[in-house]
């Protein structure tokens, strides 16, 4: 399997800035959410890198048809700053059917595959995938209305998250999802695990569809905030990528 660093990537002319890239990058599938296009493709760096470095790529979609090139990492001699996984996001406009993808590596490496959608789920096949960690291949898409979170704490707060999740069911319903990876949380069965974003020693993850309004929703999440807010934290995102 080809490396970046070995596939002839082209190289910048200006001499404060080396392009290369050592190590395969992983790609996968992700819903942007509140974006014009309903998809990415998020390339990532493996290892970490200095935070002022860059994953260089241009794209370009016409019809049926996706093209990326990856031309290298852009990388200052001296790295000041510490380092960090670096990414980089293609946008793609899908609609259902099926979409020739081409990921060029510089000039040397080109990958086939096809992405198709039946609207419900993305799907990425590729015939080849040299220099690419392939990790989410499948999506599904965030239907409207579905609202998701957790209550997390440093203490057994089982109690309130139950008063907070019947609190809920004033302005939504469970969440009737099938079981898949949907970018922003994972339906297991009937559980749902969300993307770590905070470390706590309780979690208490929701999924929800919501049949009420948007402000009645808040206004819950705020009353839950003022009484317990020494105790708790509560997350929630909405379907179109509003924090609340």
């Amino acid at each position: 399997m080809c490396c970046l660093s070995a596939c002839g990537l082209v190289s910048t002319t200006d001499p404060a800035v080396v392009t290369s890239i050592d190590e395969e990058l992983r790609l996968d599938l992700w819903n942007p959410l509140d974006q014009s296009h309903p998809l990415e493709l998020r390339l990532q760096t493996l290892e970490p890198k200095c935070v002022t470095s860059q994953i260089l790529t241009t794209h370009q979609q016409t019809g049926s048809s996706l093209q990326v090139t990856i031309e290298g990492l852009a990388e200052q001699p001296e790295c000041q700053g510490g380092s960090a996984f670096l990414q980089s996001a293609v946008p793609a406009h899908v609609s259902p059917g099926a979409f020739a993808v081409t990921i060029q590596l510089g000039t040397s490496v080109s990958n086939r595959g096809i992405l198709t959608f039946d609207g419900q789920v993305y799907r990425l096949s590729m015939d080849t995938s040299d220099g690419l960690l392939i990790g989410h291949d499948e999506l599904y898409d965030i239907p409207p209305g579905t609202i998701w979170g957790r209550i997390t704490s440093d203490q057994n707060v089982a109690e309130i998250n139950e008063i907070f999740l019947d609190e809920l069911t004033s302005v939504s319903d469970p969440a009737d999802l099938p079981s898949g990876y949907y970018g922003h949380f994972r339906v297991l069965d009937a559980d749902v695990q969300l993307t770590p974003s905070v470390v706590a020693t309780y979690n208490y993850p929701f999924i929800c569809t919501l049949n009420g309004q948007l402000s009645a929703l808040q206004e819950i999440i705020d009353d839950f905030r003022t009484a317990h807010g020494n105790t708790i934290s509560i997350e929630c995102t909405t379907w179109h990528g509003k924090s609340l």
